[in-house]
């Protein structure tokens, strides 16, 4: 019965020590942000006309708002029009770098299940060129 229960504890403290190094740190990629241009035919021999395709990450979303209730924080912000993806953060601090990547979402939302808790959050919205700077922060207290 014993080795069974230390095998249980050990199993949770497994599980935990994973959860815990699973939370990194952020750290800033690295993308070009070239314009680039191009010009030339289709496949079917007519003329695309050229242009100019933005090839840079796009704008930090705005207006970051939480509302929190006992065991959740819905946040909410401005969606980028460049933006195919959000990259949301958070932390016990306010500044950006000891913020931790908390998940991702497609839409202009998301909703962080802690309860009783204080954190300030913020986002990034990313594309196939790279990621935006951080939105302002906001601070929420589940209660």
């Amino acid at each position: 019965m014993k080795r069974k229960l230390k095998l249980i504890l050990m199993g949770i403290l497994l599980s935990v020590t994973a959860l815990f190094f699973a939370c990194t740190p952020y750290e800033e990629p690295t993308t070009s942000n070239d314009d680039w241009s191009y010009s030339g035919n289709d496949n079917n021999g007519g003329n695309t006309g050229g242009g100019s395709i933005n090839r840079k990450p796009p704008s930090a979303p705005t207006n970051l708002d939480a509302l929190h209730t006992q065991t959740r924080t819905i946040l909410t912000w401005d969606s980028v029009s460049e933006a195919t993806k959000y990259e949301v953060y958070y932390g016990e601090s306010l500044n950006p770098s000891k913020l931790y990547s908390l998940g991702s979402t497609t839409t202009a939302s998301y909703i962080h299940n802690y309860p009783r808790k204080a954190f300030y959050y913020a986002v990034k919205a990313g594309n196939g060129f790279g990621w935006s700077g951080f939105s302002s922060t906001v601070y929420a207290k589940t209660y």
